[in-house]
């Protein structure tokens, strides 16, 4: 809206208008964001509800399109690059083993399936992953402007095969998959064989007989249930890996705080439900009951004993890792291990 204020000079002989000018249009801002999840996996779900919620909250004001890495030739590990120097997009999800090509610092920062022997221990290195999760980003001029939490679908991580079994020394016979060079390395070193088999070719390597056995998260074992007779328990999933959205510190700077306060309400009203799913423990029992009514014996938990021993093999691999990255990754590996409050690996 325009004023007009008309100024008068002492001898009256002339009008000076002066104008001034006071916008009041509403403030609109408009992010792009950018992931590389599946795009009809529950956590995009999310992300668009999440989006929806802030839109409808600031009328319509603050929108956020999302769009699929991969669908724009981009790979995954280019998050960082694509947010941070390129200005591809505004806002990116954020996992930290999707970029350390480029941040080789994230890899260390994070610890690693089978690092944790009870869900509980979660808790203990939450805080100081962050702490060093937020350092990092801070090199690329970004900020975490959320974290978020993992839900209770993604609470375990079990083994299922075509074989019973009650121990590592009773998987030694068993030829296992893992989805990770490292959780091979893990395994090999405890006497297991295993290997890394792609999720899209594991269905057909277990009704083949390739593989015995595969390591899953439980939300994924229904999937498997018609080329397997038994599942156990073999450890937490990592739900303190600081995963969240990273913004340019410039571009959160400069976001009215109307819509800052709108993205916090919105986005720690989403984590504070994932933490209350993961804590609640319902969802894994109900996960495991449908697994039953499939045909799937559920064993007994692998003994503490057993998942001791595997967390001391990731803690070993996991600390030559960063030995390899350099003295900040190294300082970074003992900072959370000391909060984990287990002795550091050699």
């Amino acid at each position: 809206m325009i004023t007009r204020r008309l100024l008068m000079a002492s001898t009256g002989a002339s009008l000076f208008p002066t104008v001034t000018w006071a916008s009041s249009a509403p403030k609109r801002v408009k992010w792009r964001f950018g992931h590389a999840l599946p795009f009809n996996s529950a956590a995009v779900e999310n992300f668009q509800a999440t989006f929806e919620e802030i839109a409808d909250r600031t009328q319509g004001r603050f929108k956020i399109d999302m769009a699929a890495m991969t669908a724009q030739g981009f790979n995954r590990a280019d998050s960082l690059r694509l947010v941070a120097h390129q200005k591809v997009y505004d806002l990116v999800h954020h996992f930290p083993s999707y970029v350390v090509r480029d941040e080789p610092l994230f890899d260390a920062a994070v610890v690693p399936l089978h690092g944790l022997v009870d869900a509980a221990d979660n808790q203990k290195v939450i805080g100081v992953q962050r702490d060093i999760a937020r350092e990092i980003a801070a090199k690329w001029r970004l900020e975490f402007i959320s974290f978020e939490h993992v839900s209770g679908e993604q609470k375990s991580v079990y083994v299922l095969s075509t074989k019973p079994f009650q121990s590592l020394d009773d998987l030694k016979g068993i030829k296992l998959r893992h989805w990770s060079r490292l959780g091979v390395d893990m395994f090999r070193s405890v006497g297991v064989p295993a290997q890394v088999i792609p999720a899209s070719e594991l269905y057909l390597a277990l009704q083949n007989g390739t593989v015995d056995a595969a390591v899953v998260p439980i939300n994924y074992a229904a999937s498997l249930e018609d080329v397997t007779d038994y599942a156990a328990y073999v450890t937490p999933f990592i739900a303190s890996t600081p995963s969240g959205f990273l913004a340019r510190k410039k571009t959160w700077a400069a976001l009215p705080d109307e819509f800052k306060e709108v993205w916090q309400d919105v986005t720690n009203a989403q984590m504070q439900k994932d933490m209350a799913s993961y804590q609640e423990d319902a969802i894994e029992p109900q996960l495991l009951e449908e697994l039953k009514t499939k045909g799937i014996t559920i064993l007994d938990p692998l003994p503490e004993e057993d998942r001791r021993a595997l967390q001391t093999e990731a803690l070993r691999a996991w600390r030559a890792n960063a030995q390899k990255i350099g003295s900040k990754s190294i300082g970074y590996y003992d900072r959370i291990v000391a909060d984990l409050g287990v002795a550091s690996a050699q």
